[in-house]
């Protein structure tokens, strides 16, 4: 289920001027296994298909999201302190279909040591394995499967 791009209006400004209109995109109000593969990381369309100034994405999922990672480029690392271990279980719950939640509690649960991080990562796999088959999949579903099943492949300590 697809939102409409909308055009908003800031208002008036201060100099009896009006601010620059800013077009905002509601996504995906309901996340299933088929539009789950065309989001990255992040809950983001990876190649949105309107792009530039005063465009933004917005959707539950993204929300959820915005403090659990640090962007690099094009490149994701997700957070593994308690609050965004606790925002990706609250991820897993509303959005079972979104892999990158199973993914990222994975990788907060190894790095404390935690020995369900190996069950976890074994949905996130299940999870990637059917967004993966989805036609125009996100490429970072395809890295992060390699990346987990490589992590399991290794003797647990």
């Amino acid at each position: 289920m697809m939102g409409g791009i909308g055009l908003a209006w800031a208002g008036a400004q201060a100099d009896g001027g009006y601010a620059e209109p800013t077009v905002e995109t509601q996504l995906i109000a309901i996340i299933t296994v088929e539009n789950s593969a065309m989001l990255d990381a992040t809950g983001k369309p990876y190649n949105p298909p309107v792009a530039g100034p005063g465009i933004n994405y917005h959707s539950r999922l993204h929300r959820l999201l915005a403090h659990t990672y640090l962007e690099h480029g094009r490149k994701i690392t997700f957070k593994t302190d308690r609050a965004s271990e606790a925002a990706y279980r609250t991820v897993i719950a509303q959005y079972p279909h979104f892999p990158f939640g199973y993914y990222a509690l994975a990788l907060a649960l190894r790095e404390r040591r935690d020995a369900t991080w190996r069950d976890v990562a074994q949905q996130a796999v299940e999870a990637f394995e059917r967004t993966t088959a989805m036609p125009d999949c996100n490429v970072s579903h395809f890295m992060a499967l390699k990346e987990l099943r490589a992590d399991l492949a290794e003797p647990a300590p």
